[in-house]
């Protein structure tokens, strides 16, 4: 029977790691019989959990193809059937990092040799969070520690290696002699421990005990991990070899060495380094050195030289002051002819602080930047305070939302500011911008739209529903949509055209195009107001660097063409996978997407997932108030540069099915511009003249398309 701790694991694994939905293979081993299932369900997890708690219990890292579902082990326990295959898993969400016991083979770690493997499993996890690794989520195995590392990759061939490598990496720079980087565990269809069960690898018996597998420590916010970061450390100890030499392990070297003629430790001998210990790897023999050889401070085993079997050698210092030095640098540290003048040139560049001025006078001039050269238009280099103007607040540098809540805590969103906005689909983020779109229109404001997610018919369909209101939308034959008649649309038309363009998306969704046809409506149609919706689905082709890079130089682009054009700029940006209560971090892709917005707003729908999720953060008394008012839609401010006071408001909508509106309040009727005519406003009933559209407009009715949208709240 399984405690109650247990299950809080198996349900807190569940949360973190799976959400309802997704789904997963449980393996259950015991010598050589093997059972497999094939979960969706939490329950049936415990229950089969429950009864079968004597096996050794491993779970796959990586989401199975959904197919895989329809498998005779399907929500429950089968013995051998087919079971998760590298080639089934699509897409990546974890690395797994298993720092694990030097031991005899099916026995128990020592208690002692259970806490070796913490203090190395703790030094790598500092080490890699310093060098740009999301936090990963910890879990005690029973016998050692695993690092599960968010990332967020597709399943390809180049992923497969890049993990593999950075996997090798990590072994290289933290296996121990009584510890080691399990170098095996990269493939796609990885299996590990699960926790809440217990670890039996061997007999239980007090010096080697079996001990339960748990979840130690978990981020507050479980966020993807850049490619290019992984690929950075990999890069770091990467192994020479014929089709890849990198820079720090030189061909000549390499092939030297490959010649068997090369001792390293005869070498270190030879020049004075002392080696403390050494430790056998996967790929190679790992060499602790008593300290750094660039920085003597740098000492307690930081400092390694590793040979690998093909007999390359490399050098590494953890230390991020030592990060360039390679085993190059180490070679023309203690023989300074070993390499040609060129090479001994950048090596002198990196050693500055040991060389004498003999050295100093080989190195060629580097050309200083020119001096600043004061302006009358720039003013002085260094200010005093009394020549600095006080900013002065004008009203007119604001765009009104239009939301009665959001301009009572910040007045509106501010000209040259950028506003990034998050959500799951179906809170209403595309409603809530068509909200933006009419009530700055109903201000005299122009807007500009760019959408990847609708094309423009639907973009038409949505936005006058919302422009018309409920007094003058019709049902339509399927429940819960609603129309606008055309003899409204006909009185719309010409008042959202003197304030509305959207871009037509015929033309593609290059942003590099989209920016410079945006600088030429700004000459043309004065815009007020920008959007971008989604991120996501902007085409970065042409901008330089991989994903993430990309991201970071379009926001940068973005923010200077706000203050460029005068123009206040709205960007939705997806959230990712981590699941759960939204936070800031939990928007997908560069961290720059938050990081250089000056506003950036959270929208949620108050339904079963927020009142679940939302007491952990917020605390139940606040969701309680929030909840009590009725509200089915709210945003969160997490953050306000303009006017920090508003951070941690919730604004609360109030969705009308008949017209997609988000209102202020639940009686709220808004009528726009479009519906004066000759100073005068149009009276329903001249407006609802068309009573029979059904009969009248059928072909219309054929026309529009009722599909569902993800990003409409009902």
């Amino acid at each position: 029977m399984l405690t109650q701790e247990q299950i809080e694991q198996l349900r807190s694994w569940w949360h973190i790691f799976k959400h309802d939905g997704d789904l997963v293979e449980l393996r259950y081993m015991q010598g050589k019989k093997t059972l497999s299932g094939y979960y969706r369900d939490i329950n049936n997890i415990i229950r089969d959990v429950d009864a079968n708690s004597d096996f050794n219990i491993y779970f796959t890292v990586n989401d199975p193809d959904q197919n895989t579902y329809g498998r005779p082990q399907c929500e429950q326990v089968k013995l051998g059937g087919t079971s998760t295959q590298d080639k089934e898993i699509i897409h990546r969400s974890w690395v797994f990092v298993d720092f694990d016991c030097n031991r005899p083979k099916d026995t128990n770690s020592t208690d002692e040799q259970k806490e070796a493997a913490r203090k190395v499993a703790g030094h790598a996890y500092n080490w890699l969070v310093a060098h740009g690794i999301s936090q990963p989520v910890v879990v005690d195995s029973g016998n050692g520690y695993h690092l599960y590392i968010p990332c967020d990759m597709p399943q390809n061939d180049d992923t497969d290696k890049l993990v593999k490598d950075f996997i090798a990496a990590l072994g290289i720079a933290f296996t121990t002699a009584s510890v080691k980087v399990d170098s095996v565990v990269y493939n796609a269809s990885r299996i590990a421990r699960l926790p809440g069960c217990y670890n039996r690898k061997g007999a239980n018996i007090p010096s080697q005990p079996q001990r339960m597998c748990r979840i130690i420590k978990v981020p507050d916010i479980i966020t993807p991990t850049p490619i290019m970061s992984f690929a950075a450390i990999s890069a770091q100890f990467a192994p020479a070899d014929e089709d890849n030499k990198k820079d720090n392990l030189p061909a000549r070297n390499y092939d030297y060495q490959r010649r068997g003629d090369f001792d390293l430790e005869q070498w270190c001998a030879a020049h004075g380094i002392n080696i403390v210990g050494k430790a056998k790897s996967a790929d190679g023999t790992r060499y602790y050195l008593e300290h750094c050889l660039f920085n003597p401070e740098h000492a307690g085993k930081d400092a390694v030289l590793f040979r690998y079997d093909n007999g390359a050698i490399a050098y590494k210092c953890l230390h991020d002051t030592c990060n360039g030095f390679g085993w190059k640098d180490v070679r023309l540290k203690y023989e300074p002819n070993a390499y040609d003048h060129q090479e001994r040139q950048d090596f002198l560049y990196k050693n500055l602080r040991h060389l004498d001025k003999s050295q100093l006078r080989q190195l060629p001039t580097v050309q200083p930047p020119a001096p600043i050269q004061p302006t009358e238009e720039k003013g002085n280099v260094w200010l005093t305070m009394s020549s600095v103007a006080l900013p002065s607040f004008d009203i007119k540098q604001y765009v009104p939302s239009g939301i009665e809540q959001i301009d009572r805590k910040i007045i509106g969103f501010k000209r040259k500011h950028v506003t990034v906005w998050s959500g799951y689909r179906g809170c209403g983020k595309s409603s809530l911008l068509n909200m933006l779109i009419l009530n700055a229109a109903d201000k005299s404001y122009n807007s500009a739209l760019w959408t990847g997610e609708l094309d423009c018919s639907e973009v038409k369909q949505w936005l006058y529903l919302q422009a018309s209101g409920k007094q003058y939308n019709r049902p339509t034959s399927v429940e819960g949509y609603f129309y606008t008649p055309k003899n409204i649309c006909e009185h719309i038309d010409p008042w959202i055209d003197k304030h509305f363009r959207l871009f037509n998306n015929e033309y593609g969704s290059n942003i590099t195009q989209i920016i410079d046809e945006l600088r030429k409506l700004k000459e043309t149609f004065d815009v007020d107001v920008a959007i971008f919706d989604n991120l996501m689905t902007l085409d970065l082709t042409g901008v330089p660097g991989d994903k993430y890079e990309q991201q970071d130089r379009l926001m940068v682009a973005l923010t200077a063409l706000a203050k460029e054009l005068d123009i206040h700029i709205h960007i939705v940006a997806h959230p990712n996978k981590s699941g759960g209560f939204l936070r800031m971090n939990s928007v997908s892709g560069s961290g720059h997407i938050t990081d250089l917005a000056q506003n950036v707003f959270i929208m949620h729908r108050v339904n079963k997932d927020f009142m679940t999720f939302a007491p952990e953060f917020l605390g139940a008394d606040a969701v309680g108030r929030i909840t009590a008012s009725g509200c089915t839609n709210c945003i969160e401010i997490c953050k306000c540069r303009d006017k920090g006071s508003a951070v941690d408001t919730f604004i609360q909508l109030f969705f009308e099915k008949e017209s997609n509106r988000l209102k202020d309040t639940e009686w709220e009727s808004v009528n726009y511009g479009w519906s004066n005519v000759g100073q005068q406003q149009l009276s329903i009933s001249a407006m609802m003249q068309n009573v029979n559209f059904d009969q009248q407009h059928g072909q219309y009715m054929d026309e529009l398309d009722f599909t569902s949208n993800d990003d409409v709240p009902y």
